[in-house]
């Protein structure tokens, strides 16, 4: 209880914690696309040449998978800060925890790419963005029980965090046992996640949020 209370008692300018975490991303895919080597054709002939890209399409698969995670990952981040009315300490270390399991993204990409046929290989990617997922999870939850704008109907947006913390890692968990009896299945379970989380769980009431501006 000293502890909870303690986290409150500081305050974060929101603003720098958007732009660090979106900074931290940013970071996270250029690497992401740095992980890639472009082929040395050793000879004129097209088909040869086509041939040796082709040894590079799980290389590519990979950064066309974690891309697409982090480019979703950021944006339920930025919907979930900007929920908040308020940043204190403990939404900063939550926060540093999620962006901390982000960073290794690079390398599990990587992992994946050059053991493409490896179950473990695609089992570690998906579990490092499972934890992602959860920290996600709980930075959403936190948010929604201490500091949520009053432009969001807290009744639901817990029912969605309830949701959500069954949905984002569940799909995770599941590509991970996946991959140990169909990669062809764990890719799909994959791919879905990027579609199925592109728009935000909790919709904000426009009349309420002029509201609290004048």
């Amino acid at each position: 209880m000293y502890f909870k209370s303690k986290f409150k008692d500081f305050e974060y300018n929101k603003n720098r914690i958007e732009a660090y975490s979106d900074a931290v991303i940013a970071i996270v895919i250029t690497l992401l696309v740095l992980e890639l080597k472009a082929p040395h054709f050793k000879s004129m002939d097209v088909k040869e040449c086509f041939h040796q890209l082709a040894e590079s399409a799980p290389e590519l698969f990979s950064w066309a998978i974690s891309f697409l995670l982090v480019g979703v990952y950021w944006l339920q981040h930025h919907n979930v800060l900007h929920m908040a009315k308020k940043i204190d300490l403990k939404i900063v270390m939550i926060n540093q925890i999620s962006l901390m399991g982000i960073c290794l993204t690079p390398f599990t990409s990587g992992l994946f790419g050059n053991n493409y046929n490896n179950p473990l290989s695609l089992t570690l990617l998906s579990l490092i963005f499972l934890l992602v997922s959860l920290t996600l999870c709980w930075l959403y939850g936190y948010i929604a029980r201490n500091y949520l704008k009053e432009s969001y109907d807290q009744k639901s947006v817990l029912k969605n965090v309830r949701f959500s913390y069954l949905a984002g890692p569940g799909f995770y968990l599941l590509a991970a046992l996946c991959s140990w009896f169909s990669l062809i299945a764990a890719y799909i379970v994959l791919m879905l996640i990027p579609v199925l989380f592109l728009f935000p769980l909790d919709k904000e009431n426009k009349s309420k949020m002029t509201t609290e501006h004048t």
